[in-house]
């Protein structure tokens, strides 16, 4: 009987510590689990924050863009530089640019010629918006609700034409 007493007792014994491993590996278990859970979840926010977050500012780039297609314009159309008078009238269509979209306010262009200061600029080439002085103030650059501006000089047929560009469009993701 001791034996079996004994045996018994054993196989008590190893239920208990059966039921222990069963603990803990169910403890175990339930902390992968919410590690996963937490991992899913920051995922899809941070997922859902990059798409929906804060809108995007390429008011620089815009500015940037619209300048280098107006100066490389100017560099290839020889038309455009015989006078002003005909700078002027072909501007738009030479350079291919909708002069709709600018009359939203948001695009800002003024071209000058030979000129000392394109800012203050009386009959500049073409001008387009209004708000020039804007892209100057030191309070502007970090101010979002003024457009960014590009300025830029270039030379040809020993012209000097003062380039400023801006822009004050603000780009967002908008869901459909």
């Amino acid at each position: 009987m001791s034996l079996t007493l004994r045996l018994l007792k054993h196989s008590e014994a190893e239920e208990r510590m059966d039921k222990k491993a069963q603990t803990v590996g169910n403890q175990v278990m339930g902390i992968a689990f919410v590690f996963f859970l937490v991992l899913i979840v920051g995922g899809i926010s941070l997922g859902i924050y990059a798409y929906f977050g804060t809108p995007y500012d390429y008011k620089n780039i815009d500015a940037a863009i619209l300048n280098f297609r107006i100066r490389e314009c100017i560099m290839n159309n020889d038309s455009l530089t015989l006078n002003a008078e005909s700078f002027k009238n072909n501007f738009y269509s030479a350079c291919n640019i909708n002069k709709d979209s600018l009359s939203t306010g948001k695009l800002i262009i003024k071209i000058c010629e030979d000129s000392s200061d394109c800012l203050k600029e009386e009959k500049p080439l073409v001008i387009e918006g209004g708000n020039f002085e804007a892209c100057f103030l030191k309070g502007a650059r970090d101010n979002p609700s003024y457009p960014k501006c590009k300025i830029e000089v270039i030379e040809k047929n020993d012209k000097k034409y003062e380039i400023i560009t801006g822009s004050n469009q603000i780009t967002d993701r908008r869901t459909v």
